[in-house]
């Protein structure tokens, strides 16, 4: 398989972690991106030994796994330097549990804006110092930090490819890559257009569907939405991303069916694109 096929433990956020990878191990995907503070991954952030009890789950199953570092009611843009600095706390927790559970990378999010009174410039310097914090001091766990650009809404000022390309590249640290995710990028612009841009720095690559700027929800299963994933794969084939595609997108309402169906279709797509290709 030319990319490796993950699913987020975002989607499974009423589950257990043995039940996420269950559900994983019965459907033959080889990943899962597990959140740092999903309620049954939390405490390993301030308990090491807790750490111990998830790698004994993870031994049960053939599954790799990548990490999706803390990101609810943290902002390491915050204008408040307490929260910015308990925020970059949880960067570095979730970057060590990266590196304790083996996985090669932690997505994080570049954080937000505390209000819509303040220029982004304020959010984009913030976040640029608390990054190469985290990068700085991670550097020994030898894993890849990887921002996440963000969805369009008022909240969020990391929207266009070109700020979270300036993020990145104002870091300036080897270690200090982007996270594709294509739901996020399709509620700006066209997501083709959105990866041909940032595509030098594309290290992970999270997956949805969705109705564009108007969707009715950011994270829609695979076949469900605007954006071709025929196109969008072969893209990523013609520009030689081969990483890992992590779907985030999903019913909660029917978690292991629309799971299933959303990699069979994944599966289906990723073979006709081979097929073209030969």
């Amino acid at each position: 398989m030319v990319w490796a096929i993950g699913l987020s433990h975002s989607i499974f956020w009423n589950y257990s972690l043995e039940e996420a990878l269950e559900i994983c191990s019965r459907i033959g995907v080889e990943l899962l991106e597990i959140w740092a503070d999903h309620p049954a991954v939390y405490p390993a952030i301030d308990d090491a030994p807790y750490i111990s009890k998830i790698r004994d789950v993870l031994a049960s199953y053939d599954i790799s796994v990548t990490v999706h570092a803390s990101c609810h009611d943290v902002n390491i843009a915050s204008i408040n330097p307490g929260i910015r600095k308990e925020s970059v706390r949880q960067m570095l927790g979730s970057a060590r549990l990266a590196h304790e559970l083996g996985s090669e990378i932690v997505v994080v999010h570049p954080g937000r804006r505390t209000t819509r009174y303040i220029n982004d410039s304020t959010y984009i310097a913030y976040a640029v110092k608390s990054l190469k914090i985290v990068a700085g001091e991670a550097q020994d766990y030898g894993v890849t930090i990887c921002v996440e650009n963000m969805e369009n809404n008022p909240r969020q000022f990391a929207v266009k490819p070109e700020v979270i390309l300036s993020i990145v590249r104002e870091v300036d640290h080897p270690n200090v890559k982007i996270t594709f995710d294509v739901a996020h990028a399709n509620t700006y612009i066209d997501p083709i257009e959105y990866f041909r841009r940032i595509r030098e720095y594309v290290a992970h690559v999270h997956l949805s569907n969705n109705f564009g700027q108007k969707t009715p929800r950011v994270h829609m299963p695979l076949y469900k939405g605007s954006i071709d994933m025929y196109t969008l794969l072969r893209t990523f084939y013609e520009y030689g991303y081969r990483g890992r595609l992590v779907i985030e997108g999903g019913s909660y309402e029917n978690t292991v069916e629309s799971v299933a169906k959303n990699v069979d279709y994944l599966r289906v797509v990723i073979k006709e694109l081979l097929k073209d290709e030969q």
